[in-house]
């Protein structure tokens, strides 16, 4: 879902994970540029109202990110999805990045535990995706809710 830019840049299943990037070859012309961007993507609702701890585990890779790696390729949570991202309260869930951004892309394993004010009810966890004149290319695999609590 895009939420800022001309809503050219997409997920797509890719590789066998969730793509997301803004470089690409937007007017068929052979030539691939960036493109500035925000596009989300989105969950379906997750049930943690039995939840005491829980965490998100991102099988993921990721290359080409010129900034901070998770400003610009958030794991975002909500107990109030609108259906709608831009109207949306989001909080932030920062992930670990040992091994994304290097020079290949090997899937890594991050974590990052649900706040306690999200625990006992049911939520939305979305991934946003930023690029302005520079993108990354964030692919993911997996993305799991797991019970207990995560060494981050």
């Amino acid at each position: 879902m895009s939420a800022e830019g001309d809503g050219s840049i997409k997920w797509e299943i890719s590789y066998s994970s969730a793509c997301i990037t803004g470089y690409g070859d937007w007017d068929g012309t052979g030539t691939k540029t960036n493109k500035a961007g925000v596009t989300y993507l989105v969950s379906p609702e997750i049930d943690l109202t039995q939840a005491t701890e829980a965490y998100v585990e991102l099988n993921h890779a990721m290359r080409y990110e010129n900034g901070d790696i998770n400003t610009n390729n958030a794991l975002l949570i909500t107990d109030n999805y609108t259906g709608d991202v831009k109207t949306t309260t989001w909080t932030q869930l920062n992930y670990g990045t040992t091994g994304l951004n290097g020079t290949s892309f090997d899937f890594v394993n991050s974590d990052a535990n649900i706040p306690a004010a999200m625990l006992g009810k049911k939520v939305v966890v979305a991934l946003r995706h930023t690029c302005a004149e520079k993108s990354s290319t964030w692919e993911v695999k997996t993305l799991s809710i797991l019970s207990g609590k995560a060494d981050e």
